[in-house]
């Protein structure tokens, strides 16, 4: 979950404030809180992989769960 997002439209660069989500390492699932994830959407998105199952968010169908390859997150606390 994030407290906020934000994305510049014209250039696909976001970030956001971390309030809880899940670092797998490749091996093992740890939870997160804090720090703060950012990155490209123009350079993710041929690696991102979404959920099947959607949900209704801001008048937005979105997947419930994304994963990013190659964001940065920083200050986290696992």
């Amino acid at each position: 979950m994030f407290s906020d997002f934000r994305l510049d439209s014209m250039t696909g660069d976001f970030g956001a404030e971390v309030r809880l989500a899940y670092y797998f390492d490749g091996k093992n699932v740890i939870p997160v809180t804090g720090g703060s994830i950012s990155g490209s959407m123009s350079t993710m998105r041929t690696t991102m992989r979404r959920t099947k199952e959607t949900a209704m968010v801001s008048r937005s169908v979105c997947p419930i769960a994304v994963m990013l390859q190659g964001a940065i997150i920083a200050g986290a606390r696992y």
